[in-house]
């Protein structure tokens, strides 16, 4: 327990140790950042219905149909709810793998510099 301490910084001179805490409060507000520009964005995603073969019914009809063309759906990229069940349930391999690109570069805009910042 006392090495947890440790290499948290307890045995480091004063400055060195407002340092390191100075350091891991900039990285807790960047973390957030990204995570706010995640859970803000809308993004969405038109599928044809037909590349969500396997989806059970439920789920599908949490998805909205696109205004003026049935066969369509809206997959938005930060529902998790239905997300999840997308990734491991559709069929077809290139859907699963196009939707979940598409959900990791959500605001990707915003959130490369703040994981440049990281690096």
């Amino acid at each position: 327990m006392l090495e947890d301490f440790e290499t948290g910084g307890l045995k480091l001179p004063l400055e060195k140790r407002q340092h390191l805490i100075a350091l891991q409060k900039e990285i807790a507000d960047l973390e957030s950042s990204a995570e706010a520009n995640i859970n803000e964005d809308k993004s969405k995603l038109e599928m044809p219905e037909s590349a969500l073969a396997g989806l059970p019914k439920d789920i599908l009809a949490k998805l909205p149909i696109k205004q003026g063309d049935n066969s369509t759906r809206i997959i938005p990229l930060h529902e998790k709810t239905v997300l999840g069940p997308i990734l491991k349930l559709v069929q077809n391999e290139n859907t699963r793998k196009l939707i979940d690109f598409a959900h990791s570069n959500i605001n990707k805009e915003n959130n490369v510099p703040i994981i440049d910042k990281l690096v």
